[in-house]
């Protein structure tokens, strides 16, 4: 592990820190981190789970008619183009054999690296990964985990998103639930520890969800770069 590239992703109510660990299964990046160009596929939806993109929404005339076309577009521009991956199930799956030659068309299209929704079980991760791999996929595939902030946020995220909390992790944020700060620092502990293994076990590197709350991301970071799952920021 030679080093990391941090990318940040705008999306339309939070923001998202990527770290990639240089190395084989990393993408072959030019330049430093501030000048990377990086995009991600994002759903507008609001805390209710609403769209806030118009469904009935056509293709102006001329214009782009698909994702994979803008997916294609931004890798001909040059783009460092990140795909959405689902360990579980989303809620719009049609099966796995149907969400399969989506991803496949994302990869054809120009998507290089994979971001995978949240997720609170490690083992969701390696079976997607296997599930992948078996199936001839050798993408990069970036574990994406967020430390919890509140307990009513985090259950409203895994109702949207259908992503399912473990009980022994559930048994103890409801411990907490008069505490909100003691459920934070589990939060960062949890994350923490999630990325760790992960990262230990291979995953070229972490997607952390923050929404727009730096400190926890700041505290998983130092952690990971404390317990050397990370390298230390070197200056130029």
């Amino acid at each position: 592990m030679s080093g990391a590239i941090a990318v940040l992703n705008s999306g339309s109510s939070s923001i998202k820190f990527s770290l990639y660990r240089a190395g084989k299964s990393a993408p072959s990046v030019r330049g430093q981190a501030q000048s990377i160009h990086s995009r991600a596929q994002l759903q507008a939806k609001d805390s209710a789970g609403k769209s806030l993109v118009d469904e009935t929404w056509s293709a102006p005339e001329g214009g782009l008619q698909s994702s994979l076309e803008l997916i294609a577009l931004a890798a001909e521009a040059g783009f460092c183009v990140l795909g959405a991956a689902y360990p579980e199930p989303h809620p719009d799956s049609r099966g796995h054999a149907a969400d399969l030659a989506h991803l496949r068309a994302k990869l054809d299209a120009g998507v290089r690296v994979l971001v995978t929704q949240l997720f609170f079980d490690n083992d969701d991760y390696r079976g997607y990964i296997d599930r992948l791999r078996a199936a001839g996929i050798d993408t990069p595939v970036l574990p994406g985990i967020i430390p919890i902030a509140s307990i009513g946020q985090i259950e409203r995220m895994a109702t949207l998103c259908g992503a399912r909390i473990p009980d022994a992790l559930r048994r103890e944020l409801e411990a907490r639930q008069d505490d909100p700060r003691a459920v934070a620092e589990l939060g960062v502990a949890y994350a923490t520890a999630q990325a760790a293994e992960l990262l230990e076990e291979g995953a070229p590197g972490v997607h952390l969800y923050t929404l727009n709350r730096s400190p926890a991301t700041r505290a998983i970071v130092s952690a990971l770069r404390a317990h050397g799952a990370l390298p230390s920021p070197t200056l130029a």
